[in-house]
């Protein structure tokens, strides 16, 4: 069965205003949020009102109700708010965060994931995902469950403008060997960087995603690597540009 209901209000000063996905390039324009909750996969399925997709919770062999993923969320707001610490001074930072969990037997996440981000802030990024990881959660039935969940981490309102991935790629590609350096064993294979470019084009605050979980201080080797390359100029103005690797 499936279930949609409007996220707690104690969240309405984290939640984004737009729901994006990684890719190289613009991101996808702004949407009105929605959440879902679904049965099993092998389960029977029904269309619902689409309200918001902040939260969606997935049979995998069992299922965790959707206002109990709310609450525990809801409990960290003030955590979570404090996440935008490493940018608060930095106006034009902001963006949506989309997080994977694996829920175990007893309510223990066993696998936290940051599968996107729009944020461009690895600090911030990694202050989330720190936060999901202490999270406990009601047994879900019937076995392991899966929860996905997104947020928005605001900024200063400033609106940067939006570059596509090939702006920068003449720029990146001398650079790749670096940045892929900062991969430990070939992990992760794929990932998606975001950053900001200021006048002149410096590299000001750069953020990292993969679906697969990041090895140690691999967040930190590619904001360094990007952040040593010089990106064209966007004359007087502040871009953001998401780069696949």
């Amino acid at each position: 069965m499936r279930t949609s209901r409007t996220l707690a209000p104690v969240l309405a000063a984290l939640l984004g205003a737009a729901i994006t996905t990684p890719a190289c390039g613009p991101k996808a324009g702004p949407d009105r949020p929605r959440a879902r909750t679904e049965a099993p996969r092998e389960a029977e399925r029904r269309d619902v009102p689409r309200e918001r997709e902040d939260v969606q919770v997935e049979g995998l062999r069992g299922t965790i109700d959707t206002e109990a993923v709310e609450k525990r969320f809801a409990e960290k707001t003030s955590e979570l708010a404090a996440c935008r610490a490493p940018y608060k001074r930095l106006a034009y930072v902001s963006g949506e965060v989309k997080l994977f969990f694996k829920i175990g037997l007893d309510g223990t996440p066993t696998t936290v994931v940051l599968e996107s981000s729009t944020v461009g802030n690895h600090e911030a990024e990694a202050c989330v995902v720190g936060v999901a990881k202490a999270l406990r959660f009601p047994k879900p039935k019937g076995g392991v469950a899966e929860v996905r969940y997104a947020m928005g981490l605001g900024g200063g309102g400033m609106e940067p403008k939006e570059w596509a991935s090939t702006k920068v790629s003449s720029k990146v590609g001398p650079k790749l060997t670096t940045v892929l350096a900062c991969r430990q064993g070939g992990v992760p294979r794929r990932f998606t960087a975001t950053w900001y470019v200021l006048p002149g084009g410096k590299v000001a605050s750069v953020g990292v995603a993969a679906e697969a979980d990041l090895p140690a201080g691999f967040g930190a080797c590619v904001v360094k690597a990007i952040t040593a390359i010089r990106m064209p100029d966007p004359l007087g103005e502040v871009a953001k540009v998401a780069y696949e690797f």
